[in-house]
């Protein structure tokens, strides 16, 4: 605990408590999706909304955590929060209404490709903030660890999350309320006064870095295998809950980063 007093003396308690707001979206967005779409629509349609949910975050990850690094974390998560609500709120108007899958799947892969890269950016602000200090390396990775936690309780804690709301309320209840979590605390977390500016580049220091090569290729592969097990226990258990006419239920047993 004296280790993560050090930590909170970088920025406050209040980092941890709006990054670990902000990123919940990123865990209630997947399993929303298949909860409301399997209780509107069946598992079928849910299972390909919610993989173009999952794609979308993919693709776009790494293009916001770029422009975030070239031109400030405030604007870039600013606008990513809003469009991302927008999208958000978009996909459950396209479920509610009816909408052919179609249109359901491009409100998705807008909400994924726009999700606020809440935990990379996290982190970064975190490093940053320690290498001021003299201790710096272990501070940095003190901070990490806790930040870290902070990200797996959320994918914990999203499911959980969305299936309470979704019993206790509506089959939107889950998106919807990663939609306002990520227009309130998304943008709180991109005006915090710990946002980073833009980083100068130097194009000559990237000349010849080779970031493809065989081992990041195994990789990726790995990643990717884990991400379909992930995927498939999760469209699984909503497949499984719908059948059993408990569709709510399925977030429980789908904690875990998926």
């Amino acid at each position: 605990m004296t280790g993560f007093r050090s930590v909170f003396s970088l920025a406050g308690p209040g980092l941890p408590v709006i990054s670990f707001l902000a990123r919940l979206p990123a865990a209630l967005c997947p399993i929303g999706t298949l909860l409301m779409l399997t209780e509107l629509d069946g598992i079928g349609r849910a299972g390909v909304v919610a993989g173009m949910l999952w794609l979308g975050q993919a693709v776009g990850g790494a293009p916001i955590g770029r422009l975030a690094d070239r031109r400030g974390h405030r604007p870039v998560i600013v606008v990513a929060s809003v469009a991302n609500t927008a999208a958000v709120l978009a996909l459950v108007g396209a479920a509610l209404g009816g909408l052919p899958a179609g249109a359901q799947a491009l409100a998705a892969g807008l909400a994924g490709v726009t999700m606020p890269q809440v935990g990379p950016l996290s982190r970064t602000r975190w490093s940053v903030l320690a290498a001021s200090r003299p201790e710096g390396a272990e501070l940095t990775g003190r901070a990490l660890s806790l930040d870290t936690t902070i990200d797996e309780i959320s994918f914990m804690a999203g499911p959980a999350l969305a299936a309470a709301v979704v019993v206790a309320f509506h089959p939107s209840a889950g998106l919807l309320l990663a939609a306002a979590l990520s227009a309130v605390f998304g943008v709180l977390f991109a005006l915090h006064p710990t946002a980073p500016g833009p980083v100068a580049t130097d194009p000559a220091a990237r000349t010849g870095v080779r970031l493809a090569s065989p081992a990041l290729g195994v990789l990726c592969g790995m990643a990717v295998a884990q991400g379909v097990i992930l995927g498939a226990a999760n469209a699984g258990v909503s497949a499984l809950a719908g059948q059993l006419g408990e569709t709510g239920v399925a977030g429980f047993p789908c904690w875990g980063r998926g």
